[in-house]
């Protein structure tokens, strides 16, 4: 019975852990800020139930910069609206990734 206990001692630490979830992503264009709360609530709704974890959004020149302004865009996001986009993302249990490009002419 000893040797049969001893045995089964190496395999606990294996049985024991958890693969990490996988990750399920989606890559889309930041939206205009009149789509805001279409984004928000798409987000909390579809997003947990297809399963995906991570959101990356392309913002761009879509977001109005503070120091710069010439080079966002007139309907860009403004900082309030990034913020609610984070919340529901925080609030859906979605890992927010902005992708910000900014070197196209």
């Amino acid at each position: 019975m000893k040797l049969l206990i001893l045995a089964l001692v190496p395999l606990v630490p294996l049985v024991a852990a958890s693969a990490a979830p996988p990750v399920r992503g989606l890559h889309l264009m930041a939206p205009l800020a009149e789509d805001v709360p279409l984004a928000v609530r798409f987000i909390k709704e579809a997003l947990p139930k297809e399963g995906v974890n991570v959101l990356v959004l392309k913002f761009d020149y879509r977001y109005q910069f503070t120091k710069w302004p010439e080079v966002a865009e007139p309907d860009g996001l403004s900082a309030e609206n990034v913020k609610i986009i984070a919340s529901a993302c925080r609030d859906a249990g979605v890992k927010l990734i902005p992708e910000i490009n900014l070197l196209r002419q």
